[in-house]
C-alpha cells in the first residue's frame, strides 16, 4: 500500500523460481534510493556490495530490504520528531489517551458521516437548502463511491479525514458566483 510498485517488484523476485535467478535479477544486497536528485546506497548487510542475491537467499534480501524501507531508514527522523512531540506534550498527558484516541488527534478519523456534512453546510446569497442546483449538487455527491467521497473532502480540507470533532467541524459554505461557465470550482481551505 504503501508503494504497490515496489511492494509488486519484491514479489516478483520471491515468485521467480528458475536457476537463471542470478542473471536475470543481478542485485546484490543494497538498496539504492534517490534522494534530491542524488543516488544513494545502502548496504543490508556488511559487504552486501559484494554479496549477491540468489534463489535460495531472495526471502532474507526482501525481508531486510522491506525493514530498512519501513524502520531503518525512517528511524532517525522518526527519533527526533518522537523527541520534538514528547519536549512539547511534557510526556504527561499522553497517558491519559488510548493509542487510537492519539492517532485521531493527529491525523483524524475515520468515522465518515456524510450527512452530518451535508446538514452542517452554509448557503449564501440566493442559494438555500431546497434550491435546485444546491440539490444537483448533493444529488452528484451522493452518487460518489466512498473513496470519491474522500478525494472530495481532500479537495475541500486539504486532508481525507475527518477532524476529531466531526463532521460538523467542516464548515462548507455554499456561494453563486457571477463568472463566466468556463471557471472551474473553488475551493479555500484557510
Amino acid at each position: 500500500e504503501l508503494n504497490p510498485t515496489l511492494g509488486k517488484s519484491l514479489q516478483v523476485l520471491l515468485d521467480y523460481d528458475q536457476n537463471d535467478f542470478e542473471d536475470i535479477f543481478m542485485l546484490n544486497f543494497i538498496v539504492s534510493l534517490e534522494c534530491y536528485g542524488n543516488k544513494i546506497e545502502y548496504e543490508l548487510i556488511r559487504g552486501g556490495y559484494d554479496k549477491p542475491v540468489t534463489l535460495s537467499n531472495r526471502q532474507t534480501y526482501v525481508d531486510l530490504y522491506v525493514d530498512y524501507i519501513l524502520n531503518k531508514n525512517v528511524e532517525q527522523p522518526f527519533k527526533y520528531f518522537q523527541e520534538g512531540f514528547h519536549f512539547t506534550m511534557q510526556g504527561k498527558c499522553l497517558k491519559f489517551f488510548k493509542p487510537i484516541e492519539l492517532q485521531e488527534l493527529m491525523v483524524g478519523s475515520e468515522s465518515y458521516d456524510w450527512l452530518l456534512l451535508r446538514k452542517s453546510c452554509e448557503y449564501l446569497g440566493e442559494y438555500w437548502n431546497n434550491h435546485q442546483i444546491i440539490n444537483w449538487f448533493w444529488n452528484s455527491f451522493s452518487s460518489l463511491s466512498f473513496d470519491e467521497k474522500k478525494k472530495f473532502l481532500r479537495y475541500l480540507t486539504g486532508c481525507d479525514r475527518v477532524p476529531i470533532n466531526g463532521m460538523s467541524d467542516i464548515k462548507i459554505k455554499i456561494q453563486p458566483v457571477n463568472v463566466d461557465d468556463n471557471y472551474l470550482p473553488v475551493a479555500h481551505t484557510c
